[in-house]
C-alpha cells in the first residue's frame, strides 16, 4: 500500500511540474501539488501544497507565500499558511505563519528519557499567528521584531494520563502571547535552495502578557546555518541549533526534538524539553534540472537546563528531489529519515535548512 501511494505521488507530482516550462516567462509563477501519503502517525493522509512566487528580481530574493491543506483517516486536519517577503535589494524581511491544526497525537512527557511506554493519546485544537519584521542595520546583519499568538484547547486525552490528570502545565491548554527581537545575518545566494553563504538568526522572546507570574518565561533560539558549494549542481548544508527556556512554559511550547526539519528521523516532539541543541548536516547533487538526491545526518538532545545531561541522539537518511520551480530552485523533498525509535517518512515542498 505504501509503495503503491509514494509511486503514485511521484508520478503526481513529475505530471503536474511538466508543465512549469512556460513559467519561465512570467515575472509570478506559482504551483498546486495535491499527494496521498500514508504514515503510521497519520494513517492515509491527503495533502495540497501550494506556492506562489512573486516580485522576482536579480538584487532581491523572490517573495514567496506557501500553503498547506491535509487530513487524514485519523481525523488529523492542518490548515497552514507561511511566506516570506524582500524588498529593495533585500533591505526588508517580512515573515508570517499561521496555522490551525485539530491533531489527535501522541505524547511522550518530557524529557530526554521519555520511554514508549508512557505514551499517551491526546487531541488538541491549536491556532497559532506569528509575524516578523527584519531590516537591514549594517551590511548583511538584520535586526527585527516579532509577536506571536498561540492557543491550544484540550478535546481528548487518555484517561489516567498526564494530561488527564493535569499534571503538567499547559494540560488544559491555554492561550500565550509573546513579543520578541530577532537579530539575523543573511549571506545566502538563494532563500529556499541555498548552495552558498550564511545565514544565522537569534530570536528572543517574551511569553508573560496575561500570565501569571509563574508562568512567565523567557525563549532564546541561536541557530547557524552555513552552504559549501562544491560544483554547479552540487552543495553541502551544515547547521547548528541551540535553544533555552528560562521560566515555566507549557509542555506545547518546550524545545521539541524531530519533525520535517530538525532531526530527521524522529516524530516531531518525541522528545522535549527546556532546552535542545543539535547539528546536522547534508549533502545534496542536482544532476538533472528537476531530479536530485540528498544524504544527511545529525546529533543532539533535549535536555532540562545544562548540557551535560543530553543523552545524545543520531538520526541520518536519505532523500529524492524533484524540481518544482526549477528557477527557483523550489524542490518537493522526499526524505527517509533513521532514528533511535525506527523510520520516518516526509514529504515536504522546499529543504529543510
Amino acid at each position: 500500500m505504501k509503495k503503491i501511494l509514494i509511486t503514485a505521488a511521484l508520478i503526481l507530482a513529475a505530471s503536474l511540474i511538466s508543465a512549469a516550462d512556460d513559467v519561465k516567462k512570467y515575472e509570478d509563477s506559482w504551483l498546486i501539488l495535491p499527494l496521498p501519503l500514508y504514515s503510521e502517525e497519520t494513517s492515509l493522509k491527503g495533502i495540497v501544497t501550494g506556492a506562489y512566487f512573486y516580485n522576482k528580481k536579480p538584487d532581491t530574493f523572490s517573495s514567496n507565500i506557501q500553503l498547506y491543506l491535509s487530513y487524514s483517516l485519523k481525523n488529523q486536519v492542518s490548515v497552514e499558511e507561511e511566506g516570506w517577503h524582500y524588498w529593495d535589494n533585500n533591505e526588508y524581511k517580512l515573515y508570517h505563519n499561521s496555522y490551525y491544526k485539530k491533531y489527535p497525537d501522541t505524547f511522550y512527557g518530557t524529557g530526554n528519557s521519555a520511554k514508549d511506554e508512557d505514551a499517551e493519546k491526546v487531541t488538541f485544537q491549536m491556532i497559532k499567528f506569528k509575524g516578523e519584521f527584519h531590516k537591514k542595520i549594517a551590511g548583511l546583519l538584520y535586526g527585527g521584531v516579532r509577536l506571536a499568538f498561540d492557543s491550544f484547547v484540550l478535546l481528548e486525552a487518555e484517561k489516567g494520563g498526564l494530561i488527564d490528570n493535569n499534571t503538567l502545565y499547559g494540560s488544559r491548554g491555554g492561550s500565550f502571547f509573546s513579543q520578541g527581537l530577532v537579530f539575523s545575518y543573511d549571506s545566502r545566494d538563494n532563500s529556499l535552495f541555498a548552495m552558498d553563504g550564511i545565514y544565522s538568526s537569534l530570536y528572543c522572546d517574551y511569553y508573560g502578557l496575561g500570565a501569571a507570574e509563574t508562568n512567565r518565561f523567557l525563549k532564546m533560539d541561536f541557530d547557524y546555518r552555513q552552504y559549501f558549494k562544491l560544483a554547479d549542481n552540487q552543495s553541502i548544508a551544515a547547521e547548528f541549533f541551540t535553544g533555552i527556556i528560562s521560566g515555566n512554559p507549557p509542555f506545547q511550547l518546550m524545545e521539541q526534538f524531530g519533525g520535517d526539519h530538525k532531526m530527521r528521523g524522529y516524530f516531531y516532539g518525541r522528545y522535549r524539553d527546556k532546552c535542545m541543541s543539535f547539528v546536522q548536516a547534508e549533502y545534496r547533487i542536482m544532476p538533472w534540472e528537476r531530479v536530485g538526491f540528498a544524504v544527511f545526518a545529525g546529533a543532539g538532545d533535549v535536555y532540562e537546563s545544562s548540557p551535560a545531561d543530553m543523552n545524545i541522539k543520531f538520526a541520518g537518511g536519505a532523500g529524492l528531489r524533484i524540481g518544482l520551480v526549477p528557477e527557483e530552485r523550489a524542490n518537493l523533498r522526499v526524505d527517509l529519515g533513521y532514528g533511535r525509535d525506527g523510520l520516518a517518512f516526509i514529504f515536504y515542498a522546499f529543504e529543510a535548512f
